[in-house]
């Protein structure tokens, strides 16, 4: 509530209570007796009165307990009340429950021992009529109403206790007038109401009507907030004019024709200010864009050096520590760019004999670097090796997995997962280093046993005399280290044991060659170069080979000794663009019938290795996106541009129609080369995705058929594999 909203009348100096009906139309009884009435406490008397101990509830929900003598009375408990809340006695007010306690009655009087007792002590509102002293600037202090207030009505049975919020005014309230009560003396004021005018209704089409033309209105007397009149000069009437000022007349005569033109001049500079303010905010709002754009070629900036540092690093690892056969691509290209160079250096700043022998020289650098090279490949090749057999035993003892029709994983071991298992367990136990000598004959002990129930042959006999003769060095008390030649032998010997579908029916789904010859009639070629024969999918077919010629691994050889090319950004390019191709259409096949060679062709011989629009040459911020955005990629569709300019070159709704001829008339010319090299792909993309169509077929078939379950499930209490 705010002080002086109320539209009733208040007392001078004091604040109406809330806007609720009953307290408006009830009266408020808040007068308390004067100060100087109280009775004066006679402090050199020992009061012999014992002591109880009562509770009070103070306003805003705070508890004072005070031990007090049971023959005070309730002016007395006022007195000490006041003294520890610092303020007046005449401002507090006592209540037992609901009623208010008379200033006579004395604590004996009331039920201080009973559960729960407790005095409520509130806040009331002395009014008083207004002083000099009251004044602004009198030196007195002013009056501080507290934030809420309390307030009784009504009498007897019908009393209400009402606590009433109040809202501080900030400025100055007019004076509205009021009355005095002729009874008592008491005065009135009229109340200030802060509420908002009514608001104006607005009409969306023109009144032409009578009820719009004729207004209805009220004749209300209404009191101004100050009083005024006006006083002639007489004798014995004095009038102060410090504060007038008298107006002259200039005395120029203005005619219409000079009013229209200072209204002309006035529009211009009206014009002109409003003008420059428009100019002002545009020219704020290209500066924050200005702002914008520069700090993200800064921010873009600092990306690619960090990212280009991170490739640094990232290279020097790979060439530390190769172990893939894209680390050792980065390896023999820096070995082939630092040869050039340095055959180079040599032709530009000797000649003759010099010449031959730093020639000479190179080449035996040369061959210490690739002696380097095939030593981190042996070691590669070793810890591969061993990956790929960790690989293939748990993949070996996997359980059977399907998906119910409730949707869950189900999980089965039959037999031949069981006895997988075990195997693993040992040729675990046989690649572990740090076993005792008894741990060690203990394992070789199970491995003859296991290998002395299957039937005999050259590579089972080996096995088992290796066991043995290892067994005896260790009884003899032979070091280890002399025995790594022993162990590699046994555990290549019981790897290819493990390879044996008669004592691993397990492995029969990791068999390079199919039990089955009829299963890869058709599918098996001969590589030229090795003679080796392989299936379809170890060799790479380029654009414009009609036939099978040399397997991957024969390409890798070569690209190693004569071309030494790094093909690990192409590759990244070319993987981005199937992954990008898969998600805009599933059913495109141009970009997985790309091969690494045929997109190093695309790239760096018909595109340049450098974006059609900005010519920039990082290959690492380079895509080769569609350029007709609704057409499916193919590589006479595709312009090779950046990150940032493929991603606004797919915003656009029809790219031909933005680009300038000459833009257009240069990609169409790449095109066209495009399909020259890529003649025989259309044919290709046709059968793939026709096979694509049948093996998918086949795949939703086989999906259905696996939701009913293995066709032969093994029980879990079935007996062991035989041996």
């Amino acid at each position: 509530m705010s002080e002086g909203s109320s539209k009733a009348s208040s007392p001078s100096n004091t604040e109406s209570p809330t806007n609720s009906d009953d307290i408006l139309q009830s009266h408020v009884d808040i007068h308390l007796p004067n100060a100087n009435q109280w009775r004066d406490a006679d402090t050199s008397q020992v009061n012999s009165a014992p002591k109880m101990v009562v509770p009070f509830l103070l306003p805003g929900g705070r508890r004072l307990v005070k031990e007090l003598h049971i023959n005070y009375n309730m002016r007395e408990v006022l007195e000490l009340l006041a003294e520890d809340l610092h303020c007046e006695p005449d401002q507090l007010e006592i209540y037992e429950g609901t009623e208010p306690v008379p200033d006579s009655l004395v604590l004996a009087g009331l039920d201080l021992e009973q559960e729960g007792f407790a005095l409520s002590v509130l806040e009331r509102l002395v009014r008083r009529r207004p002083s000099s002293s009251d004044r602004p600037g009198s030196g007195a202090s002013e009056p501080r109403l507290p934030d809420t207030l309390t307030v009784h009505t009504g009498s007897g049975a019908s009393r209400r206790t009402v606590t009433v919020s109040l809202e501080r005014c900030t400025g100055r309230k007019p004076f509205l007038g009021g009355y005095r009560d002729k009874r008592n003396g008491q005065e009135y004021l009229n109340a200030s109401a802060q509420t908002y005018t009514r608001p104006y209704r607005s009409y969306s089409h023109e009144r032409r009507e009578r009820d719009a033309q004729t207004a209805w209105g009220l004749q209300v007397a209404v009191q101004t907030c100050k009083d005024t009149c006006t006083q002639m000069p007489k004798p014995g009437v004095w009038n102060d004019h410090a504060g007038e000022r008298v107006v002259t007349y200039s005395g120029a005569y203005q005619t219409a024709e000079q009013l229209m033109q200072l209204r002309n001049e006035k529009a211009v500079v009206l014009q002109k200010c409003w003008r420059r303010w428009l100019c002002r905010r545009r020219v704020q709002r290209m500066r924050v864009e200005r702002d914008v754009v520069m700090q993200w070629l800064v921010d873009d900036a600092e990306r690619r050096r960090l990212a280009r540092l991170k490739r640094r690093h990232g290279l020097v690892e790979r060439k530390m520590d190769p172990k893939t056969k894209n680390d050792f691509d980065v390896l023999f290209s820096a070995l082939e760019a630092w040869r050039k160079k340095a055959i180079a250096y040599c032709y530009s700043t000797k000649s003759g004999g010099e010449l031959k022998a730093a020639l000479c020289q190179l080449l035996e650098q040369e061959a210490e670097m690739l002696k380097a090279i095939h030593g981190h490949q042996n070691r590669a090749a070793t810890d591969g090796q061993a990956k790929r057999i960790n690989r293939l035993l748990k993949e070996m003892q996997a359980p059977h997995r399907w998906v119910g029709k409730d949707g869950r994983v189900m999980e089965v071991d039959n037999n031949m997962s069981l006895w997988a298992r075990q195997l693993r367990d040992i040729h675990t136990a046989m690649t572990l280093p740090d076993l005792t000598c008894s741990e060690r004959a203990d394992i070789l002990s199970t491995l003859v046993t296991l290998i002395g129930g299957l039937p005999f042959s050259a590579e089972n006999h080996e096995l088992r005399d290796l066991c043995k003769r290892e067994i005896d060095l260790l009884s003899r008390g032979v070091a280890p280290r002399h025995l790594a030649g022993l162990r590699q032998r046994a555990l290549q010997l019981f790897w290819r044991l493990l390879r044996d579908v008669n004592f691993n029916p397990a492995s029969v789904k990791h068999q390079k060659v199919p039990l089955d010859p009829e299963s890869i009639r058709g599918d098996v070629n001969t590589c030229m170069s090795c003679h080796r024969c392989l299936p379809r999918d170890q060799f790479q077919v380029n654009a414009g080979d009609v036939t099978l010629r040399r397997c991957r691994l024969c390409d890798q050889l070569e690209n190693w000794a004569l071309r030494r090319l790094d093909n690990n950004v192409l590759g990244l390019m070319l993987a981005e663009l199937r992954r990008d191709e898969q998600h805009r259409s599933p059913e495109t096949a141009a970009a997985c019938l790309i091969q690494d060679s045929d997109f190093r062709h695309l790239v760096l011989s018909l595109w340049g290795g450098q974006s059609c629009l900005s010519a920039d040459p990082d290959l690492y911020e380079l895509v080769l996106c569609r350029w007709d955005v609704a057409q499916p990629w193919t590589p006479w569709n595709c312009v090779l541009l950046t990150r940032d300019e493929a991603e606004a070159h797919y915003k656009l709704a029809r790219p031909l129609e933005r680009y300038g001829p000459e833009q257009c008339q240069r990609v169409h010319l790449r095109h066209v080369a495009a399909g020259r090299y890529f003649c025989h792909l259309p044919a290709m993309m046709a059968r793939m995705e026709a096979e694509m169509s049948a093996r998918n077929a086949k795949e939703a078939h086989s999906q259905v058929d696996s939701c009913r379950g293995p066709a032969e499930a093994p029980r879990p209490g079935a007996a062991a594999a035989p041996v």
